[in-house]
């Protein structure tokens, strides 16, 4: 099975994310407050992605785990997408402080 953990969570207007995020993280989507990223914080991304292993691991289920979005033909959202993917999975350490791989890949929306 795959789980489409995180949707649509990186800006493509500068106005959606806070100058300087390489990973252009939405702070606003059509000119409201992200609600995950104001109450969770700038690391909702990765919470999402480690809840949802946990989850997986708990349950013994062979389960892949994905980021969602679109625009990914444009260099600059691919960079972002890359850096959020290292954030990711440098978030969490496992029982020896290795980096915890918690994140399996990107989907692509093409509609």
């Amino acid at each position: 099975y795959d789980w489409d953990v995180v949707n649509e969570a990186m800006g493509d207007s500068a106005s959606e994310y806070r100058a300087g995020d390489p990973s252009l993280l939405r702070t606003t989507r059509n000119g409201q407050p992200n609600v995950f990223y104001q109450y969770i914080g700038e690391d909702y991304v990765e919470y999402s992605f480690l809840f949802a292993r946990n989850a997986a691991e708990a349950l013994g289920a062979d389960i892949r785990l994905f980021y969602n979005d679109f625009n990914m033909l444009y260099p600059a959202k691919r960079a972002a997408a890359k850096v959020l993917v290292e954030k990711i999975n440098s978030f969490a350490k496992d029982e020896s402080g290795a980096p915890r791989k918690l994140i399996d890949g990107l989907g692509f929306q093409s509609h």
